[in-house]
């Protein structure tokens, strides 16, 4: 039986219950609001706003700070497939900039001058909850650029005050999809600190209408389908045809095709999102230290394992990189030398890895040169399975045999 890496998002027991509570809860009008208030909180910020996704998140953004036709936003070469496409539909340039090759922070100190002269925003993917301070991102580009956070890889819920105006920026934004660690189903929020940015951004916001049942009823269905796919015993059956290369790169390019705004419409989150948003919310803390238990499992193994001295200085980046400076990490990525190597031995292991663009995609181009780490990673990056509820004698039975495996095939970025 095949596990998938997110296969403890999906709740398998009692659905049925769930869904009748999370009904009931939902038909209070104030649940949205509700779950807005304990947002707030939760990632203490001043304002928070429930949407429908997180790309119609980021797309409210962009069009409340109301940037210059042809203004540049400066993104990671390596991230996720669908955010120069959102840029792009709004009218903006995408100006990539290389990631450090441990953990895909990103660098701006490489640009061109041009480039910075060019730049009216710029995008900080908090890529595998890995923290990028986006206070020194700001000083390093001026207060004339406005610093948005992709926090939608990142479970940032608990950190305090100290650490929140530190990934947020002047504004940031999550996701609530299904392969997340807050999954309502689907969904987004927009974070905003306190700050006169924020404040601007936040009066330019539209009011959003409530959402149609029907449109609500339709997520619940796919959600289920999905989840039922996805479920081990069918997805060791199936998993291996959905998850082709071919496949992937297909669904790209059809999103890549999209050159107008989504026509999901601009909807907020619906009352029964929301409900099942304020339980993930209480649920998170607890989550998320099984989560780091598990990498500092993985790293603990791989330490004791490792023999080479630039493979443990390298293991030593990744240890600072993803416990002492990520609160929570959402996920583990490590260099290997073959990462098709890594997959297949992990599912003879009974577990499945991601790699290459199915971990981010590349944005080199023809000039892979210009971001050595990105392509770095996207050449070797795996991201290991942080599983919360498989059985635990069985998850240090796959860490203790692949970690002995792993430990011979690290590869850390040439110096």
């Amino acid at each position: 039986m095949l596990i998938r890496p997110n296969e403890q998002v999906v709740p398998v027991r009692g659905r049925l219950g769930l869904y009748r509570r999370y009904l009931r809860q939902s038909l209070a009008p104030e649940t949205v609001a509700d779950f807005e208030r304990e947002a707030r909180q939760a990632f203490s910020v001043a304002h928070a706003v429930a949407t429908l996704s997180g790309t119609m998140a980021l797309t409210l953004i962009l069009e409340a700070l109301q940037l210059p036709r042809g203004a540049g936003v400066i993104l990671p070469a390596y991230t996720y497939f669908g955010l120069p496409g959102v840029l792009e539909r709004a009218g903006l340039v995408p100006i990539f900039a290389d990631v450090e090759p441990v953990a895909a922070r990103l660098q701006v100190d490489r640009l061109a001058a041009a480039e910075l002269a060019r730049a009216r925003a710029v995008l900080v993917p908090q890529l595998f909850g890995v923290l990028t301070d986006t206070s020194a991102i700001r000083r390093a580009l001026g207060d004339h650029v406005a610093v948005i956070a992709d926090c939608a890889h990142a479970s940032l819920v608990g950190v305090g005050p100290t650490v929140a105006s530190r990934a947020f920026g002047d504004v940031a934004f999550v996701s609530f999809d299904r392969v997340k660690l807050l999954d309502t189903m689907r969904g987004g929020m927009i974070l905003l600190p306190d700050g006169p940015r924020a404040e601007k951004i936040k009066s330019a916001l539209p009011a959003l209408p409530p959402q149609p049942v029907a449109r609500t009823l339709r997520t619940m269905l796919l959600y289920e389908v999905e989840a039922m796919i996805r479920h081990p015993y069918c997805y060791s059956l199936l998993g291996r045809l959905l998850a082709r290369p071919q496949t992937m790169d297909w669904i790209r390019r059809q999103y890549r095709r999209l050159n107008v705004r989504s026509k999901q419409g601009d909807y907020r989150l619906s009352p029964l999102q929301a409900a099942i948003g304020l339980t993930r919310l209480r649920e998170a803390p607890a989550r998320n230290a099984r989560r780091v238990s598990r990498v500092r499992l993985i790293l603990d193994q791989l330490a004791a394992k490792a023999t080479g001295t630039r493979e443990r200085q390298y293991l030593g980046e990744v240890e600072r990189a993803f416990v002492t400076a990520a609160p929570y990490p959402s996920s583990l990525v490590i260099n290997v030398r073959s990462p098709e190597v890594a997959r297949r031995f992990a599912q003879r292991l009974g577990f499945e890895l991601l790699i290459g663009s199915r971990v981010a995609e590349f944005f080199g181009g023809a000039e892979p040169h210009r971001f050595p780490g990105a392509a770095h990673l996207f050449a070797h990056a795996v991201k290991l399975p942080i599983l919360e509820n498989v059985n635990e004698d069985r998850y240090r039975r796959f860490v203790e045999k692949f970690t002995a495996w792993l430990a011979n095939e690290l590869a850390p970025f040439p110096t």
